[in-house]
């Protein structure tokens, strides 16, 4: 965990350099050499701003990483660091980032008392998908509302992205549970779901996205690109990824087997916080080396096993 802390300060410090050169060089080809894309800018009250990303794929992959180690900062009491991590999240302008402050909220502050792995996520997921279904119930007056603001960069930072993705047309509507869907990634696959439902209990396997027909993409550049054969198809969600290739039947098994934990001590909240964080971004890898250590150190520590190197975090 120290390692992950220490990742993600210098990826805010490399995010921060990257933006106070992207406004002070203002150059594309500059951007491109310290690791920022061009795609990502946009113009911010007369400045030209952009979406940080450090050297991570996307800036969505730098807010879910961030928001995984927010809560580690918090435990050490590392306040300014924690206020450096939640500014340079914000400054991904990703809704990743949001959800994975309000899951912490929810794990560590809603259900600081309860015990099992399980119960902690199903309950926390509840809870999230209660607040989805009342923004989307409220959407029409968010959206009239947010014309008041569109100006303020404040608003820009904080909620533009967020509200454009909410869709007032019921009958093209991206939203499921109350969660809004990328419409060239997710919702294609939704679709196809909805046509063929009784597939929904062993999925399609492991990385056949590219056999949904091409129809329900069209409309999106996800179509142009499978055409020319430069998109195989990914779900960013982890848990709808993990739905939609191993099945209803499959997900439930891996998620009854991961999530069979009961402590109240902090990294074992923490574990039950990353895997609900995954529902909403695939940070699977982090999910494995997580449950390996932990298994690791119980094991050890119910066996008194004494050869296991200590991997106690720090």
């Amino acid at each position: 965990f120290y390692f992950v802390r220490k990742v993600a300060l210098v990826s805010s410090i490399i995010a921060l350099a990257q933006l106070a050169i992207h406004i002070g060089m203002n150059n594309n080809i500059v951007d491109e050499i310290v690791g920022l894309k061009k795609a990502y800018g946009f113009n911010l009250a007369g400045i030209n701003f952009t979406r940080v990303q450090a050297l991570f794929y996307e800036p969505k992959g730098l807010g879910a990483f961030l928001g995984v180690s927010l809560p580690l900062f918090f435990k050490k009491r590392q306040w300014l660091l924690s206020v450096l991590v939640m500014l340079v999240g914000m400054l991904t302008m990703s809704q990743t980032f949001i959800v994975f402050c309000l899951a912490a909220f929810i794990v560590f502050f809603v259900c600081r008392n309860a015990l099992r792995t399980r119960s902690i996520i199903l309950f926390s997921m509840l809870m999230l998908l209660l607040t989805f279904e009342a923004v989307s119930l409220a959407k029409n007056y968010i959206i009239e509302n947010a014309l008041t603001y569109k100006q303020e960069v404040i608003y820009k930072i904080v909620a533009q992205r967020a509200i454009t993705r909410l869709s007032v047309d019921e009958d093209d509507s991206n939203e499921l549970l109350g969660i809004p869907l990328q419409r060239d990634l997710e919702l294609p696959v939704v679709k196809f779901f909805k046509d063929y439902p009784y597939m929904l209990l062993t999925g399609y396997g492991p990385l056949n996205n590219i056999l949904i027909p091409d129809k329900y993409f069209e409309g999106n550049w996800s179509y142009f690109a499978r055409q020319e054969g430069r998109f195989k198809g990914h779900i960013d969600m982890g848990w709808f990824n993990l739905i939609f290739e191993m099945g209803i039947i499959g997900s439930i098994v891996i998620f009854m087997v991961i999530s069979t934990s009961s402590s109240m001590l902090f990294y074992d909240k923490y574990y039950s916080f990353v895997l609900l964080g995954f529902f909403f971004h695939r940070i699977d890898m982090y999910v494995v080396v997580l449950y390996a250590t932990l298994l690791t150190t119980k094991i050890k520590s119910k066996y008194n096993v004494s050869n296991i190197k200590n991997y106690s975090v720090r």
